[in-house]
């Protein structure tokens, strides 16, 4: 993509916020509300309140990610985000009701796999070859 580090460093974290925001604001909701387990707006509201944290936390992740330049490693950073976020979310927002805590882990998890292997592919690292052309 580029060859500047301070570029994709930047990049990474914006786009790893922005995912975050995404998998709070749509991704979850959507997916608990086919679940059966709520309806989506009470989902969103109901998590709303800790989407910040998991933006912070996917930015790193983002910024780990252009830095790493790796796409499998990339999938497994924000997988691994993803699914600490999904179990942390549970387990604030729900305490106790543990059939919320599979699915909201699930598809943070795989969500943040599949964004991480996406951004591992956006910002990987130039080669020297093609930093030489």
């Amino acid at each position: 993509m580029t060859s500047k580090p301070w570029l994709r460093y930047f990049l990474g974290s914006i786009l790893g916020g922005c995912a975050a925001l995404s998998l709070t604001a749509l991704v979850l909701p959507s997916f608990l509300s086919t679940t059966g387990l709520h309806e989506e707006l009470l989902i969103r509201a109901e998590i709303g309140g800790y989407t910040v944290y998991c933006v912070f936390a996917f930015a790193v992740g983002g910024w780990l990610i252009a830095r790493v330049g790796v796409p499998k490693r990339g999938a497994l950073i924000l997988g691994g985000i993803g699914l600490l976020c999904g179990v942390a979310m549970a387990l604030v927002v729900y305490p106790g009701e543990l059939d919320r805590l599979l699915p909201m882990a699930g598809a943070a998890a795989a969500y943040g796999a599949v964004v991480g292997l996406l951004l591992g592919h956006v910002l990987q690292k130039p080669r020297e070859s093609d930093a030489n052309s």
